[in-house]
């Protein structure tokens, strides 16, 4: 074989490896959804080189062969907040490569949660014109999470439970929900609330909680107890869907009432 050969071999092997290796960071999920997240949400930061390198993986739940849930945090600066926080991203994953970010944003994000019978949250801070749960149904619906009431019951469940801490309520927790604490320190970017604003916002949470919980064979309720948050969760009830998850409501229970010095 002649010199000129071997080269020109060499350099098609070369070229072979670099390119497998730009498909292998092309298909990267968890970069494809950040990238894709920066986008939506320009506030969010950027990386250097990758978007990967600023969050740190926390935990992530294999679901099955094809399907799959992360959550990555970082701690810094972000134009959305306005000061120090920690930022919570959710990524969710299919076999093909295909994914879809979805940001945990803080509460003084009230258009983002849309929490209900809220008619208090004056926001401080730029508006998503989002929604979290638009952003989860959206996420579900593009990967096809929800294609089945198994499926879309099952993979909720472990988003909420596994992913993001909740306890599964039942009938049974009204004692520990009526005794929670709601005076409690949260965001910075909510004032004080009035107290009776609040116990007309968390009756009728409780409410309608309750009546779902009581009656409705298609919804399940998640109760982060730490942020004193709920997620009442809805399904379609048709047994020919082509997406079961129908919508997920959001619960503020509790009453922000923070005092601080502002130096600015």
């Amino acid at each position: 074989m002649s010199i000129s050969k071997t080269l020109l071999s060499i350099a098609i092997i070369f070229i072979s490896l670099i390119s497998c290796n730009e498909k292998k960071e092309k298909i990267n999920p968890s970069e494809n959804a950040l990238l894709n997240l920066e986008n939506r949400f320009p506030g969010f930061p950027k990386g250097e080189k990758r978007q990967t390198d600023l969050y740190k993986l926390i935990r992530r739940v294999m679901l099955g062969d094809s399907f799959s849930i992360e959550q990555r945090s970082r701690r810094g600066e972000d134009n959305y907040y306005n000061y120090p926080c920690d930022t919570a991203i959710l990524i969710f994953s299919i076999a093909n490569g295909k994914s879809y970010a979805v940001p945990l944003l803080t509460e003084g994000s009230a258009d983002y949660w849309n929490f209900r019978f809220d008619n208090f949250t004056h926001q401080k801070i730029k508006r998503t014109n989002t929604t979290f749960e638009n952003e989860i149904i959206l996420a579900f619906q593009s990967l096809d999470a929800d294609t089945s009431p198994f499926a879309a019951r099952k993979n909720i469940h472990e988003l909420f439970t596994k992913i993001m801490g909740c306890s599964k309520m039942n009938k049974r927790d009204s004692t520990e929900i009526l005794s929670y604490d709601l005076y409690v320190d949260r965001d910075r970017n909510f004032s004080c609330e009035n107290g009776d604003t609040c116990k007309i916002r968390y009756r009728k949470s409780w409410e309608e909680m309750l009546s779902s919980l009581s009656h409705n064979n298609f919804e399940d309720i998640f109760w982060d107890k730490n942020s004193g948050i709920i997620y009442s969760v809805d399904y379609n009830k048709e047994e020919k869907s082509k997406h079961y998850l129908r919508a997920i409501r959001v619960y503020r229970l509790n009453c922000p009432c923070m005092f601080y010095l502002d130096n600015g």
